[in-house]
């Protein structure tokens, strides 16, 4: 299995090569993270009913959806992606995808670790320190290939977020924000400094011991 540490690459391109894999009917591990921002949609998200279409405009902010589930999130360069491409044959690949989240997880739980914080998995596919959301990850079907993605989030614009999501009602937007402070922690929260390449250079190794 091939892997591949691109560092920063373009917002499409963050999305675009785990896809190519999977269509090319390549195995391999992706860690990168986008220069530019952008919004991603899950693959049943629905787009005029949960993304402020306006406000994305107005800020430049593309759109796309990628083949895999989870939810509509706001992107950019403060999050590392590890994404990982296992031909449907691969014998490691369970009937159930979401039994193989604790071996795909794993490498960004230790980086969590490594920097003190107690984190774990909360299965079926979420890292959680203190009780914390740290991660989001999800998993999908592409071509003859399964692919897992989640992220290591450095920092995260709750501002932005609360814009990019579309809501009844202005005034409920303060209040999204602030549940979504409460449920989320970045690793900018509790560390002064963070070295993103080292960070990534661990995530490659982790990712070599586990598969």
């Amino acid at each position: 299995m091939d892997l591949y540490n691109l560092g920063l690459v373009s917002w499409w391109e963050s999305q675009c090569y785990y896809h190519a894999l999977a269509y090319l009917g390549r195995e391999g591990i992706i860690i990168c993270r986008p220069a530019e921002p952008y919004v991603c949609l899950g693959l049943h998200d629905d787009l005029e009913q949960e993304i402020d279409q306006d406000f994305c405009r107005a800020e430049g902010l593309p759109l796309l959806r990628r083949e895999t589930g989870g939810g509509g999130v706001y992107l950019d360069r403060n999050q590392g992606f590890y994404q990982v491409v296992l031909h449907r044959d691969n014998p490691r690949l369970p009937i159930r995808r979401d039994r193989l989240f604790a071996a795909v997880l794993q490498p960004a739980i230790d980086i969590y670790r490594s920097f003190g914080l107690a984190a774990e998995l909360s299965p079926p596919a979420d890292i959680q320190v203190d009780g914390r959301k740290c991660s989001g990850n999800a998993a999908g079907d592409i071509g003859e290939a399964c692919a897992y993605v989640g992220n290591l989030i450095l920092d995260f614009d709750f501002q932005v977020m609360s814009r990019v999501l579309k809501v009844k009602t202005p005034a409920f937007r303060p209040c999204l924000k602030q549940v979504m402070r409460d449920n989320m922690l970045t690793l900018g929260e509790r560390l002064n400094q963070i070295d993103p390449p080292c960070m990534e250079a661990e995530l490659a190794a982790g990712f070599e011991r586990q598969f």
